[in-house]
């Protein structure tokens, strides 16, 4: 593949109130996840740094067993492919690299460079965040300043690329704009793909590229209209593959479970009100698939959730053990939930001794008897998971509801 870069002086430079630091929002696709991400997996994994002290080309392997655990829900874009092939990984690739699989990465990597890494890991999930507060400014700020300057000491000054630089000034992007998602390149290079399978024959390419653009364009000031057809904003959102919420309480229930669930039928029994039990291994619930946590060999888990409770705002997390109906009314759907109890969540101590924690992820244990019952509105987002031993895991919420499933 040639790639051809354009070296030259930068005009906007000539500006008087230009800078180069602040000027420019952070693209976090190319620079972040294509950029230092790629950039940290070569230094580790290319065979011409074997016999540097960070590489761990040796633990390949074992780095790929550990990758094998992590489940992601089958809504996830993409899940990332083998690590021995991240040459060739895609931008979405990496980013589940960064904010799901990082925890490998512990047992593989010396500690100085595994804490460096997390201080990268951290920023980039802190700023990519629902809402963003100064407090959030402040700790990608340090996270990024001790990334990079670490980082000149640990791999070298040779490897600190423009990309690294950058890291230097994501906070300035999330201070003035907001978190990373919202200008996000991601979305852009879809449209892309999406206008570029829609250039048909061989001539004229670039006339049915325009033509495309503009009436893109122009479909998606209509769309925003709030007198679009409900209907057909759902057709486009399905051609779009965006994983917008949907306003209606739309279930799909395929057919009843030839699996057995005797072993919570006393529990059940035990609920006032409960009548003729159906059970299910799956559901549709506004165009999202759940199952229970049935052992399989798919690398998709659409079990493990964040719920909370009636009459509760408090957040738990746990996986589906059953899908119920009662008296076969469709309205009367449960998941019964196996708790998950969170032992102590993700933090770093940064150089001047100040203590930042990762909210999003955590380290949990599982309770087999501790069982609740839910409805299916009491459902808030599925999680990402990774299993350390039979009881002990990893789970990930998604850093931002946009990029939920």
């Amino acid at each position: 593949m040639i790639v051809l870069v354009i070296v030259a002086f930068c005009e906007f430079r000539r500006l008087k109130h230009f800078d180069v630091g602040q000027s420019w929002l952070l693209d976090d696709l190319h620079t972040c996840y294509e950029g230092v991400m790629r950039k940290l997996l070569t230094l580790w994994l290319d065979v011409k740094y074997r016999m540097q002290p960070w590489s761990i080309r040796s633990k390949l392997d074992k780095l790929q067993l550990l990758l094998d655990n992590l489940r992601m829900p089958n809504t996830t874009s993409r899940r990332p492919r083998r690590i021995a092939i991240y040459s060739s990984y895609k931008a979405s690739e990496f980013k589940a690299i960064v904010h799901f699989g990082f925890s490998a990465f512990q047992t593989i990597l010396k500690s100085k460079y595994y804490n460096n890494f997390l201080k990268f890991v951290y920023a980039m999930n802190i700023g990519n965040g629902d809402k963003t507060t100064k407090d959030d400014v402040s700790a990608v700020e340090l996270l990024m300043n001790e990334f990079v300057f670490e980082f000149e000491n640990l791999y070298t000054t040779r490897h600190c690329s423009s990309n690294i630089h950058s890291m230097q000034h994501a906070h300035l992007s999330v201070q003035y704009i907001g978190p990373f998602f919202t200008y996000s390149t991601f979305f852009f290079e879809s449209i892309n793909r999406i206008l570029k399978s829609l250039a048909h024959g061989t001539i004229e390419h670039s006339k049915q590229l325009i033509k495309n653009l503009e009436l893109f364009r122009t479909s998606i000031i209509h769309y925003d209209s709030p007198i679009y057809p409900r209907l057909l904003s759902n057709l486009c959102e399905q051609l779009l593959n965006e994983k917008k919420a949907t306003v209606n309480n739309t279930v799909n229930l395929p057919k009843q479970s030839q699996l057995t669930y005797h072993s919570y039928t006393d529990f059940l029994s035990g609920i006032f009100g409960l009548g003729n039990i159906t059970f299910f291994d799956t559901i549709y619930y506004n165009n999202t698939r759940y199952e229970t946590n049935i052992q399989h060999s798919r690398k998709t888990n659409d079990s493990c959730i964040m719920f909370k409770q009636l009459n509760s705002a408090e957040m738990h997390l746990g996986f589906i053990s059953a899908i119920i109906t009662v008296d076969n009314n469709n309205e009367n759907i449960y998941f019964l939930m196996n708790k998950i109890v969170i032992k102590n969540m993700f933090k770093i101590k940064l150089l001047n001794q100040t203590e930042i924690f990762l909210s999003n992820s955590s380290v949990c244990l599982i309770e087999k008897d501790s069982l609740v019952l839910i409805r299916l509105v009491d459902v808030q987002q599925k999680l990402v998971f990774r299993f350390i031993t039979e009881k002990q895991l990893h789970v990930f919420k998604y850093p931002n509801l946009k990029e939920s499933s």
